[in-house]
């Protein structure tokens, strides 16, 4: 009987060995997919296989710098407000110093919407290019206090009059008294 039983008892060892080989395995083979699926190339799912490297034929890199640059200059706006207005008291003028600098193509309106509640509290009409507004009162009078306030800039287009963007600038208002 110790010979069956000893028997017996080396089929379960071999048999669990053979199943801890098998399970070791198959662990090793997720392990070393899982490690080839993180580490594979980029090129396989975020770029376009027909992309080539380098420039077109017909353009030097000079053409093409020209070309970047004018897309550039002709889409770009430079957006300027005093980040920190203040005000006397809430019927005063304030130091808004709002620009359209001369480099900008484009027309803009700016309106200041407080932070907290949503409403609007200053209202531009158009600024073309070279154009300030340096003191300007708010359309709505404040409290005594400081509110943090969006400055939203609306780029329009001048030859279609159709609104192209938006900048915004976060600032906070000061009013005084």
């Amino acid at each position: 009987m110790d010979e069956e039983r000893e028997k017996a008892a080396k089929v379960k060892k071999r048999k669990r060995s053979v199943l801890i080989a098998i399970l070791v395995f198959a662990a090793l083979c997720v392990a070393g997919g899982l490690i080839w699926w993180l580490n594979r190339p980029p090129d396989d799912y975020l770029f376009d296989k027909q992309a080539r490297d380098g420039l077109i034929d017909a353009h030097t890199k000079e053409d093409v710098q020209k070309i970047l640059d004018t897309v550039v200059s002709k889409g770009m706006f430079n957006a300027s407000i005093n980040p920190n207005p203040v005000f006397s008291d809430g019927n005063a003028e304030g130091d808004l110093w709002i620009e359209n600098i001369q480099a900008n193509h484009y027309y803009t309106t700016v309106t200041i919407i407080r932070n907290d509640n949503g409403e609007t509290i200053f209202s531009s009409k158009g600024i073309k290019p070279n154009q300030n507004i340096e003191k300007a009162k708010l359309d709505k009078a404040l409290p005594k206090g400081e509110y943090p306030c969006t400055a939203v800039f609306r780029i329009t287009d001048p030859e279609t009059m159709k609104e192209i963007g938006l900048v915004n600038i976060q600032l906070t208002i000061t009013v005084q008294n």
